[in-house]
């Protein structure tokens, strides 16, 4: 769920619904960053997505939390040079697909998702498991 949305004009934090008790008290928000892709590379042992978490191909990153996994998977995909070059609507892409995969989108989900042919979905897909090769085995 997003940290905000709009219904009716009228704009809501759903963290600001809820006060801690007590001026001892606080909440504190954590967020597992890009937790699904991180289980999933381990899970199937995916070398390639791996190496995107750990070494960040010398794009920038630290590979930890601050990197952005579905950017540079965005750029392999797309076959840009850095990741920089990587729009947001590609980011969003390589997110869909990546995410779809794990909890079993296919081709026609996919494509009316992100509003493409479904050729093009298939294509895109195919390009993610050519990428990730082990993803495949182990789904």
């Amino acid at each position: 769920m997003p940290k905000a949305f709009t219904v009716r004009g009228l704009e809501i934090n759903v963290r600001s619904l809820f006060v801690p008790p007590g001026e001892d008290y606080v909440f504190v928000a954590a967020d597992y960053s890009q937790i699904e892709m991180r289980v999933l590379a381990c899970a199937a042992r995916e070398q390639n997505l791996i190496d995107l978490f750990q070494h960040d191909n010398g794009h920038g990153g630290d590979g930890g939390a601050n990197s952005d996994v579905y950017k540079l998977m965005a750029s392999q995909i797309y076959g840009k040079s850095s990741p920089a070059d990587v729009t947001a609507h590609e980011r969003s892409v390589a997110k869909t697909i990546s995410l779809g995969i794990i909890y079993g989108m296919g081709a026609d989900q996919t494509a009316a998702r992100l509003s493409i042919e479904r050729a093009q979905a298939v294509q895109i897909i195919r390009k993610f498991y050519d990428l990730f090769p082990r993803i495949s085995v182990w789904i």
